[in-house]
């Protein structure tokens, strides 16, 4: 499949349950835990995150295909370090070189209110002039990834199948587009 056959043009990737999670748990808790709990908020985030299979290839594949590849995730800091902190994942994950774009949205997830992501995706989308219908967004929470994508900005979204919030598991399982692994992207580009 090359670039001409594809209706996508732009992926949008979620970070923490997405591309990689806590090595201690997985998904059997909320990925950013290790932002608050007290044993791991003081040490450095790599020690306690893995990359989730096959998104090297993944990335590296999509890249190759001349798609444009932006990372949009909240973290729990103001948007400065939280941008020096997506860079630090991805550099030490070795998948920054696939990224056209790394942009922090602004945090309230320490207020527990859902994150702007979309105002992130929608300044993306016009400073590339690329319509909403040549967008996808790539997350694992329903509220954060799916909802935001779909209701907000108005764009299509498949989720990864990895911790199901108890608040949102109803909705959750509605939701048919969902994959168990990253390499299954392929099949939501056109």
């Amino acid at each position: 499949m090359n670039n001409k056959d594809m209706k996508k043009e732009i992926i949008f990737f979620d970070a923490d349950g997405t591309l990689w999670y806590p090595k201690k748990t997985k998904f059997g808790e909320k990925p950013w835990w290790i932002y608050f709990d007290e044993k791991t908020a003081s040490d450095d985030p790599l020690e306690h995150l893995t990359l989730m299979p096959n998104v090297r290839n993944t990335l590296k594949r999509l890249n190759g295909m001349g798609l444009v590849l932006v990372l949009v995730s909240q973290l729990p800091f103001p948007e400065k370090i939280a941008n020096e902190q997506l860079r630090r994942l991805t550099t030490h994950f070795g998948i920054y070189e696939f990224f056209d774009q790394i942009r922090a949205s602004h945090s309230s997830i320490t207020k527990g209110i859902p994150d702007p992501k979309h105002f992130a995706i929608l300044e993306v989308l016009r400073e590339r002039k690329i319509p909403k219908s040549r967008a996808l967004m790539v997350g694992d929470s329903y509220t954060f990834d799916y909802l935001m994508a779909r209701r907000d900005a108005k764009i299509d979204c498949v989720l990864i199948n990895g911790f199901k919030y108890t608040k949102e598991l109803k909705e959750y399982n509605r939701v048919q587009r969902k994959i168990d692994n990253l390499d299954k992207i392929f099949g939501y580009l056109s």
